[in-house]
């Protein structure tokens, strides 16, 4: 028994054709990787930043969470879809350019609801942790299976049950060890710095997990029908707008951190 493409139900194949083998680009997947866990970082950053001035000012706390959640969404969009290309099967693949746009939204969405959670102080730490890495996990996994039901082949796409729950597990608790040692560090801000580099590459880690687990969870069978590809986006430009979107991206947070830096340091001077 497997899951539909949409998860409206489990069915079984009534086929008797083999699925498609896919491969990987390997240098893209660690590409990915490395995507995911800038990703992380910054939103982190600036997870730490609002935190530190919430007090001060509410206005601008909530800004620097908006801005880590656009950035730690955006990374997970970023990661998703260079892991995408990375990814090749016999028929080829198109994109859907409205799903494909669409799939940004619940990740930045679930970003910052979990940090708008974790930075509250009327809860008690472990509510805090729970529901903000089930938003996380609930995000990454919203904005994976969104990003695969804009595939475009000449294929039925199903999912292995097994595997598909097992990769929001994974997102979700991977999530929790992750907001875990970023809120700890803040009560210890000795070594700070390595224990915000760790929790970035477990969250990264998360990302990654839990979109290599859910593409071993998909199933891809051969139809005779050759679906229309003009529509669509090719990898190539695929991967231009990804690049563009996330070089973007990282810059912006890149100069809100740098000239929060300046300001703080001119405000120690003066």
């Amino acid at each position: 028994m497997y899951i539909n493409g949409y998860f409206t139900g489990l069915i079984d194949f009534p086929g008797d054709q083999l699925p498609y083998v896919g491969l990987y680009d390997w240098n893209l997947v660690i590409l990915s990787i490395v995507i995911a866990i800038c990703g992380a970082w910054a939103g982190l950053s600036c997870l730490t930043r609002a935190n530190s001035i919430h007090s001060e000012s509410a206005l601008v706390s909530g800004l620097w969470k908006v801005t880590g959640a656009i950035a730690f969404g955006g990374s997970i969009w970023g990661m998703h879809f260079v892991g995408m290309l990375a990814f090749s099967l016999p028929c080829g693949i198109s994109y859907d350019m409205m799903l494909t746009s669409i799939s940004i939204a619940p990740g930045i969405l679930a970003s910052l609801t979990a940090m708008t959670v974790v930075g509250r102080n009327d809860f008690s730490l472990a509510t805090r942790l729970c529901v903000g890495s089930v938003l996380m996990g609930a995000g990454i996994g919203a904005m994976h299976y969104t990003g695969m039901a804009a595939m475009r082949l000449p294929a039925i796409l199903m999912y292995d049950p097994f595997f598909a729950t097992i990769s929001v597990c994974a997102a979700i608790l991977l999530s929790f060890i992750a907001l875990y040692v970023v809120e700890y560090g803040q009560r210890d801000p000795s070594h700070f710095f390595v224990r915000k580099l760790i929790a970035a590459a477990i969250l990264g880690s998360a990302v990654a997990s839990m979109h290599y687990v859910a593409m071993q969870a998909a199933i891809f069978y051969p139809t005779i029908e050759q679906p229309p590809r003009n529509e669509y986006l090719s990898q190539t430009l695929m991967a231009l707008l990804i690049g563009l979107a996330v070089l973007a991206l990282v810059g912006i947070v890149v100069a809100a951190s740098f000239a929060a830096r300046l300001k703080e340091t001119a405000r120690i001077l003066a």
